[in-house]
């Protein structure tokens, strides 16, 4: 690291993620160099609010936030946790800044077959060799729901801090709503769609990320479009949007409605890996490609200390998913495997 730039902490050296002061005062990410890096989940964009007092900042961008939110939104934060400070400054209260969208970029990642790597990063897909396998969800109640347990909530060691569905007694658990959708599935010409929901409803655009299913695999195989396929890449898609332990977060629930998605990625996938990659039957693994490729996901996030789990929920309480992996599907065709990171959220 030149020596001009100031590391701001020192822990850092091992290449972990942190910030780095440079000589005009502008903070950006140690790791990437960029002012907003949507992998380590930091935001740096605007430099003159961290000229104000530190309290008065995390005060004014909890305010915003609170503003942003559902009415329902902030009654349940209120139950959970009072209002924002301006009103009970002794209540416990969490923040968000005021400029967040689901905005992305487009990428096309680097493809590595390879499953060993010293360093995973975002921009690298590996085929994953089956080393880690995520565990289903447990909830505390076979009548619990998502609402109940991951209401509407506020990160805030993110910076900015971010609304997220964070688990009521747990603020390290943050949940995903992931869907797919398949018009004309298993006819001529189907078409699908994926689509997921990371945050809750604020007057800024909504917390859902969809697109139209690839014709292509993230390994450059053409392949039939069905519902299951764009039920698994609307889990990749959301494993790759953003670096949730950035945020603050130790463990990432995906909500699905998909019996092959939450018990092919909790127990049928390890059969597959064992049999290589063959059914009972002897019969080869449809999507084998995203298979493979969540399991490198699986293995990247591991390096972090992050766990993925599964909650398989019914249909009805995942519709806002899967109305947009729906709508999705009904987008102009794709042809190469891209990807969308989020920037702003």
């Amino acid at each position: 690291m030149p020596s001009h730039i100031q590391d701001m902490d020192d822990s850092d050296s091992d290449g972990s993620v942190g910030l780095v002061e440079l000589p005009d005062g502008r903070l950006i990410c140690r790791r990437h160099g960029w002012t907003v890096c949507h992998y380590c989940g930091f935001d740096f964009s605007f430099m003159d609010e961290l000229l104000e007092d530190p309290e008065e900042r995390l005060e004014r961008e909890t305010n915003e936030l609170y503003e942003q939110l559902s009415e329902e939104a902030r009654a349940e934060i209120d139950a959970r946790w009072g209002p924002p400070p301006s009103t009970r400054p002794n209540a416990q209260a969490s923040s968000q800044a005021n400029s967040q969208s689901n905005t992305g970029i487009n990428a096309r990642p680097r493809i590595i077959d390879t499953a060993a790597s010293p360093e995973p990063d975002i921009f690298t897909i590996k085929r994953g060799t089956g080393r880690v396998f995520p565990a289903k969800f447990t909830p505390p109640s076979t009548t619990s729901t998502p609402g109940e347990l991951f209401p509407a909530g506020i990160g805030r060691q993110a910076i900015p801090p971010v609304a997220r569905f964070i688990r009521r007694d747990d603020p390290e658990q943050v949940l995903i709503y992931a869907d797919g959708a398949c018009l004309n599935n298993g006819q001529a010409n189907p078409k699908a769609g994926w689509a997921f929901v990371f945050k809750p409803e604020t007057n800024q655009p909504a917390g859902i990320v969809s697109a139209r299913l690839e014709k292509k695999g993230p390994f450059g195989d053409e392949y039939t479009q069905t519902s299951n396929r764009a039920e698994l890449r609307a889990i990749l898609g959301a494993l790759r949007f953003r670096h949730w332990e950035g945020e603050g977060f130790k463990t990432l629930v995906f909500a699905t409605d998909s019996e092959y998605v939450a018990e092919g990625a909790t127990t049928w996938v390890r059969g597959w890996v064992r049999n290589g990659w063959k059914t009972r039957t002897g019969a080869e693994v449809k999507n084998k490609d995203l298979w493979e490729m969540l399991l490198g996901e699986f293995e990247r996030w591991d390096y972090w200390g992050f766990k993925i789990q599964f909650w398989r929920i019914p249909r009805i309480l995942n519709v806002t998913a899967d109305r947009a992996a729906k709508q999705a599907a009904e987008k102009e065709d794709l042809d190469e495997y891209s990807e969308i990171m989020g920037v702003l959220t």
